[in-house]
């Protein structure tokens, strides 16, 4: 088994657990409504930030895990590319937007967990050490700007972070295809012929940019797309990605012994064609002089 991806499936399984446990907590409050928030009711708010400061715990610990999680992700991923390129002989540019993607996920996933972490620790600073009942009012009757401010502003941090996060599902869509893609075209072992995981990472893919599209488009009605986008991330999140990453961690182990037993009986020639670097009989053969030949 591959202890890497083996974590990087439990932590992304962890990671989402702790987030839903808490968005379901939050949203299902008696304390909690939706017309009062959209208001920015002053007295809602500031019991809204307490209710906030309740669950920080469960919110910034899944956020930080999912933040470690992508960065384990990266490990086997790579390795998958780099064995089914056969070592960097194979579909060259496939393979490397397969690393491309990863990386670039892992780096964006990452610095927007630290950012949402970063706002909502700033925010609730301020919730809890300012004054922000009245701004320039009747002090008999308190405004409550103080409080409207700092919601709006807390709500376009997450905003900025929103569009950051969402590149997750974009990447993993194009991992997914690409990883498939190479699969399907692959010749058998180094990973190839695993047509059954590779179609449950083309179909994760594809989930992955239907949520994608979700997550634009609920701006535009936000309760139904909002419930469909939760939906699809449930299901990739807490079920199909975890369990396809433990799928590769019993998989991956094996490819990548055997893609060294082939480079070391033919450092010469490319792993792709295992058979010309043994015998008749299945040993070894010594190098000879058409290896070394450039033909045209």
């Amino acid at each position: 088994m591959d202890w890497t991806c083996f974590f990087a499936s439990l932590f992304v399984f962890t990671g989402n657990l702790l987030l839903a446990i808490w968005a379901g907590i939050e949203r299902s409050r008696p304390t909690f409504q939706w017309d009062q928030y959209r208001k920015l009711d002053p007295d809602f708010l500031e019991s809204h930030w307490n209710d906030r400061r309740d669950l920080a715990g469960l919110h910034l610990s899944g956020s930080f895990i999912i933040a470690i999680s992508w960065v384990l992700l990266t490990i086997p991923l790579l390795q998958a590319a780099f064995i089914l390129s056969h070592g960097g002989r194979r579909m060259i540019w496939l393979h490397t937007m397969i690393a491309v993607l990863a990386v670039a996920a892992a780096t964006t996933e990452f610095v927007s967990r630290l950012m949402h972490i970063g706002s909502w620790n700033t925010g609730n600073w301020i919730s809890r050490d300012f004054y922000l009942d009245d701004w320039g009012g009747d002090p008999q009757k308190p405004n409550g700007i103080g409080w409207k401010s700092l919601e709006i502003t807390y709500q376009l941090t997450q905003g900025m972070i929103l569009w950051v996060d969402s590149f997750e599902y974009f990447a993993l869509f194009g991992i997914c295809f690409c990883l498939f893609l190479s699969i399907r075209t692959s010749p058998s072992g180094l990973l190839g012929g695993e047509m059954c995981w590779g179609g449950m990472g083309f179909f994760i893919g594809m989930l992955s940019l239907a949520d994608f599209v979700f997550l634009i488009v609920r701006f535009v009605d936000w309760d139904t797309y909002n419930l469909v986008s939760m939906t699809f991330t449930i299901l990739i999140r807490l079920i199909l990605l975890p369990s396809w990453l433990l799928l590769l961690a019993f998989k991956l182990p094996p490819a990548v012994h055997e893609f060294n037993e082939r480079r070391a009986a033919n450092p010469i020639t490319s792993p792709l064609s295992p058979s010309s670097s043994v015998t008749g009989n299945g040993s070894p053969r010594s190098p000879q002089p058409s290896d070394f030949t450039i033909e045209d």
